[in-house]
């Protein structure tokens, strides 16, 4: 993203199993490692929505952009810890807002 985000959705073709991951974004000099919100997925599931961080607030104010093939965003790295029996193949993983409800006040 082009943007820092704390929101993600996974939809796989084929869930993994056996396997464990970690997650980490890039501060500007290594990737740091961290546990999401909504716990570290490892891809068992088909879809799966998943909170990264409770709220804006707690997004790490270190995290930078960096380019990967090219493509200079806001990234986060997920790596297999433990070998999986069965590898995931994702369709489509797309970052947003949690956004639930608007309440608008006078």
């Amino acid at each position: 993203m082009n943007n820092r985000f704390r929101y993600m959705k996974a939809l796989l073709s084929s869930v993994s199993s056996g396997g464990t991951v970690f997650y980490s974004y890039w501060d500007g000099t290594t990737w740091k490692t961290f546990t999401p919100t909504g716990g570290a997925f490892p891809f068992d599931a088909v879809s799966k929505d998943l909170l990264l961080w409770p709220d804006y607030t707690s997004i790490p104010s270190d995290w930078q952009a960096v380019a990967v093939n090219g493509v200079s965003a806001y990234w986060i790295k997920v790596e297999a810890l433990t070998t999986f029996t069965n590898g995931p193949i994702g369709s489509q993983i797309t970052t947003y807002s949690d956004l639930q409800g608007l309440c608008v006040r006078r």
